[in-house]
């Protein structure tokens, strides 16, 4: 069997708004790439990421056209042959990617660093000890936190102030009284003061 470079690095995916269809960073085997919207042809059937993949005849030459041709490719990072981080996309600065020369026989994707795009990669997935939840949340067993003090967002970073609804975890000094929901006098809405 083949081996592509690119999955000996783990493949990022976030789930699109529109049904069957992904956004993918993976690793080209010199830099990340995050293909975006790709779409499942699989007609018919409703799948899973992990479904798409082992399933699609069409995925793995998606991949291939990505790397040698820059198919997709919607932004980049910078080389990280050598770099330390190159097993994950987490920490680098990605730019668009430079215009291809369709002369040539392979156009790998590339980085035009003159056009910097501001991206905030995050994993997803908690670990108590590497990624933990954010304000208080709980790392369930299947790797995803329950907000319980009214945080939002994969990790519970998103604090929820200024939304009407108080929130006690947030309602100190520090947080401005949840914002504000909690403070008869400063709350506005119809959810004012709720839950606390």
């Amino acid at each position: 069997a083949f081996t592509y470079h690119a999955v000996t690095h783990p493949i990022y995916v976030r789930s699109s708004s529109t049904p069957q269809s992904f956004d993918i960073i993976f690793f080209t085997g010199q830099s990340w790439v995050l293909l975006d919207g790709m779409q499942s042809k699989t007609a018919g059937k409703s799948l899973s990421i992990q479904e798409y993949m082992d399933n699609d005849p069409e995925f793995l030459s998606i991949l291939n056209s990505t790397i040698y041709f820059g198919t997709n490719v919607s932004i980049v990072t910078s080389s990280v042959v050598y770099a330390a981080n190159s097993h994950t996309p987490l920490g680098l600065r990605w730019f668009r990617m430079r215009e291809q020369d369709p002369r040539l026989p392979y156009n790998y994707p590339t980085a035009d660093e003159s056009r910097p795009v501001q991206v905030t990669a995050e994993c997803a997935t908690c670990n108590n000890s590497t990624n933990p939840c954010s304000y208080g949340g709980i790392c369930t067993a299947n790797q995803t936190c329950d907000c319980i003090n009214g945080g939002s967002g994969a990790l519970c970073h998103q604090l929820p102030l200024g939304d009407a609804i108080c929130n006690p975890f947030f309602n100190t000094e520090f947080y401005d009284y949840d914002g504000g929901d909690c403070c008869g006098g400063s709350c506005e809405g119809p959810q004012c003061g709720l839950g606390g």
